[in-house]
Formats: structure tokens, sequence, C-alpha cells
């Protein structure tokens, strides 16, 4: 039931025309109880989505965001952030560094962040959560994370779908869906 109700939503939000989104630049949300909801959402030059600032209970909805030639969204400081039914995809290949061209970062300290009914794909890792607590992914579609160029090791090269280093806990992960293939 969980993998219908994803390939609904990622056949909905690829069908979905242009006109039905608002195209906007990047984003960056640093007051409390934001809602981002309908924007096509793009960058050539850095991250498409940072929350910042401390600010709590930010809900990114029923959007796309990507490509960017950064992170597709990265979340720096707060608390109780969803991201809901979006089409994540920044569609990056760094050439050095890690973490640069991620879908979705979860940043150091944020506690109680919500990654629900999404299709991500196309990153460098598609969700990556740093040093934090209470963060539930939970019915995702996710695909083909990619590697950065300039290899693995000191270099970088994540091509994760889900990322949990340096002492991260409480990440919940269920009834999401993980795809690979060779492009």
């Amino acid at each position: 039931m969980a993998f219908r109700r994803l390939l609904l939503i990622a056949l909905l939000l690829l069908a979905l025309p242009a006109w039905a989104l608002t195209p906007s630049g990047p984003i960056t949300v640093s007051t409390s109880n934001a809602v981002i909801q309908g924007l096509q959402i793009t960058n050539g030059s850095g991250d498409c989505v940072t929350i910042t600032g401390n600010a709590t209970n930010i809900t990114i909805k029923e959007s796309e965001i990507g490509p960017c030639t950064g992170r597709g969204i990265n979340i720096v400081n707060g608390s109780n952030h969803k991201i809901y039914d979006n089409y994540i995809h920044t569609q990056f290949r760094p050439t050095v560094g890690f973490d640069t061209g991620t879908n979705i970062l979860v940043g150091t300290g944020v506690s109680g962040t919500v990654i629900q009914g999404n299709v991500i794909c196309f990153g460098e890792s598609n969700i990556t959560s740093y040093s934090n607590s209470g963060v539930t992914i939970h019915g995702n579609y996710l695909c083909n994370p990619v590697t950065n160029t300039g290899g693995g090791g000191a270099n970088g090269g994540r091509g994760q779908q889900i990322h949990g280093p340096q002492g991260s806990s409480g990440i919940t992960a269920t009834n999401n869906f993980l795809y690979s293939c060779e492009r």
C-alpha cells in the first residue's frame, strides 16, 4: 500500500504541468512558522532552500526543488520542520568535498524533522542527517544517488540513499522505497 501511494505521488509530481508550480529562485528561511508550497525552486549557483537562524515549524510541501548547484534543502538550525510531498532533485555532481550536492541535509543540532511522501532522486546523497535527533523518514521514493566526479575518500563521493554519520541518533526510516541502477 505504501509503495502504491509513493508511485502515485511520483506520477502526479512528474505529470504536473510547469504552469501548476510558480517558478522561484533560491529561498532562505530564518523566521518560524513559514510554509513553502507550490513552487518550482532552482538555483544555478548554490542551495535551493536554506533553513537557518533557529527557525522552527517550517513546512516545505507540494513543490519541485531542483536542479541546484548545491543542496536541495539545507536545514542549518531549528526544530520541528516538515518536508512533505515534494520532488527533490539537485542533479549536481560535485567535484570535491562532501555533501555539497545532497538533496536534503539535516545539520548538527536540528531536531524533530519529518521527511515524508517525497520523490528524492539524483543527489550526491539523497538524505544526510548529521549529529541530531528526532528525524523521521517515512514513505519516500529515493532513487539513483550519484557520486561526485572527484572520486571517493578525501575528495568526497557519497552516492548514498540515507546517510547518518557522526553520532546521529534517533533517525527512524520506515516504509521507504530505495532504488539504484546504473544510468
